[in-house]
């Protein structure tokens, strides 16, 4: 695994309820150089809003990082054909990453659902193949991935490090890691 600088950044999540538009022109105030742009909501990424956002950059000397769509998203779903719709949309999203010449792409791990109990082990089986799939995806666009640990009380699949061991013993590729540390908080 490649390690590299930490950096300070700031993440449009916190303006998600905010129009695409005001981000943009809000951008160039932050007094940082690296950006986490949301790809959900409001701020959902097209190839037009990513062109945007690669001028903006090249004028400022922002980087920009991708926070992969998240509301709705499970990577360990037990739902086959909701799992072909999600990897559409987040194929779409590392597409755009590599569109906007991004350093990263991050996403969240799998989710336990309401039949997780039913299907014991499943969910973290299918969260490592999905989690491969994605790799390979990121790979043929030329994008790295990362994925982040994601605060209680939600039922993510990757709570400790002993999960992060075992999920990287698990899935054997060279898959970043997005320690959030704001949810540590």
């Amino acid at each position: 695994m490649h390690l590299s600088k930490p950096e300070i950044g700031v993440s449009t999540l916190h303006r998600l309820s905010e129009t695409f538009n005001k981000i943009i022109k809000q951008i160039t105030n932050m007094n940082v150089k690296s950006i986490e742009i949301v790809d959900d909501g409001f701020h959902a990424l097209s190839k037009k809003r990513v062109l945007t956002l690669r001028e903006l950059g090249k004028s400022y000397g922002l980087k920009f990082s991708i926070h992969a769509p998240f509301a709705d998203i499970n990577i360990a779903s037990p739902s086959q054909c909701m799992l072909k719709a999600m990897l559409k949309r987040l194929e779409k999203s590392i597409t755009l990453a590599n569109i906007l010449e991004a350093h990263v792409w991050v996403f969240h791990p799998g989710l336990k659902t309401g039949i997780s109990m039913f299907y014991p082990g499943a969910d973290w089986i299918q969260n490592c193949k999905t989690a491969r799939l994605l790799y390979s995806i990121a790979e043929e666009h030329n994008v790295k991935i990362a994925i982040e640990n994601v605060p209680e009380p939600y039922p993510f699949l990757m709570k400790s490090v002993e999960h992060f061991k075992r999920f990287y013993k698990d899935i054997d590729v060279d898959l970043g890691i997005a320690l959030d540390i704001g949810c540590l908080l």
